[in-house]
């Protein structure tokens, strides 16, 4: 027998998801071009649960210092390892949107993710604060530096090159480029917006699993500098649209539209 998958559920009939294809096929200046094929596929979603402790202070007139712990449950695609998030504008319906940041980091080395950590945390932070803690010189550990600066997840200030960084290494600091939400924002737990149903996929396209959890969960771990599990893999619908245009050149648009439940 069949086993029963957790999916998130489609929003859009069949012919609403033509139409929304049609009305993308070209513009005013450009020529439409004609639909190849519409096919729904399913994207398999590792569900993580990271847990961090972080040290905060309470208290108006005398601030104590306190340790608190954190959770959040984060949605990685396991083919593409896209990170989700829900995008709620005001006076807009919410829709699913993607980071690109587990994409650019999954195979770094552990270190440049824990650098990276520290740098985004505080949107900037000098070399001596990082040095400080990582000991990047006396460990030989710069070129884990400029890998992040060369994936352009971070800038140098004042910008320098090659083996000039020496000179100006007392008063350098690093920028983090990360478009990333607070660890904290619940926008990242998909399951609280969207509604599941239990189907069977076989018969049906999907993704190939191209990132394990154990390593997409090792990431999120170092990323966030915290704890957790690997829970679950839900797959996500989403309908694929090939387009040709009339010299025979292919082009694929995406639609990503599941069934809200607030």
């Amino acid at each position: 027998m069949s086993a029963l998958r957790t999916c998130f559920i489609p929003e859009k009939e069949e012919s609403e998801i033509r139409e929304y294809f049609e009305k993308r096929r070209g513009g005013i200046l450009k020529p439409g071009d004609d639909i190849k094929s519409i096919e729904r596929r399913y994207a398999p979603l590792g569900v993580f649960e990271i847990k961090r402790r972080k040290d905060i202070e309470t208290g108006i007139i005398s601030r104590v210092k306190k340790t608190i712990e954190e959770s959040n449950r984060f949605y990685v695609n396991l083919n593409n390892v896209a990170l989700y998030y829900v995008s709620k504008g005001l006076g807009k319906k919410p829709r699913i949107e993607k980071l690109d940041v587990m994409e650019k980091i999954i195979d770094l080395p552990s270190i440049s993710i824990k650098f990276l950590s520290d740098i985004v945390k505080k949107g900037r932070i000098t070399h001596h604060e990082l040095n400080k803690k990582h000991f990047l010189f006396l460990n030989g550990n710069f070129d884990c530096i400029m890998m992040l600066k060369a994936r352009d997840l971070i800038d140098f200030h004042p910008r320098v090159y090659g083996a000039s960084y020496g000179i100006y290494a007392p008063h350098l600091e690093y920028l983090a480029k990360v478009n990333i939400l607070d660890f904290d924002d619940k926008r990242y737990n998909l399951g609280d917006f969207l509604s599941t149903e239990q189907i069977k996929l076989e018969g049906k396209k999907v993704d190939e699993t191209v990132h394990k959890p154990e390593e997409v969960l090792e990431t999120l771990e170092v990323f966030f500098a915290g704890d957790g599990i690997s829970q679950d893999i839900v797959y996500l619908p989403y309908d694929e649209c090939t387009y040709v245009d009339k010299e025979g050149r292919f082009r694929h648009d995406r639609l990503i539209a599941p069934r809200f439940s607030i």
